[in-house]
């Protein structure tokens, strides 16, 4: 995400289903809650429940955007699965991809 950013100019994310650190904990299991992950003092992301008794995924900041700017998107683009649904799109359009089926309609949003 940071380097798509910086190539990019633009802000983004990074949205994981497993973290690359040792987990500290996880969040309660009420949807939208979240945890900070903290490594040597420094917050790294936050582990957030996108859905109700669902793991949880990992978000972090990539280019031109705060911790607390990822989680809240994130949050804001959950949608009725555990990956935020511009992810979960990207991936079926993926998917369609490596099967040779055409790609469906994009939309770029500005």
């Amino acid at each position: 995400a940071s380097w798509l950013g910086i190539s990019l100019g633009i802000p983004t994310m990074g949205v994981a289903k497993r973290s690359l650190l040792k987990e500290t904990g996880m969040p309660p299991e009420k949807a939208g809650s979240a945890l900070p992950l903290i490594r040597a003092g420094k917050l790294v992301g936050h582990v957030v429940r996108t859905q109700t008794g669902i793991r949880p995924l990992y978000v972090s900041a990539g280019h031109l955007i705060s911790q607390q700017q990822a989680l809240q998107l994130a949050l804001q683009l959950r949608g009725r699965y555990r990956i935020i649904e511009p992810l979960r799109r990207a991936d079926q359009a993926a998917r369609q991809y490596a099967k040779g089926l055409s790609l469906p309609q994009a939309v770029v949003l500005q």
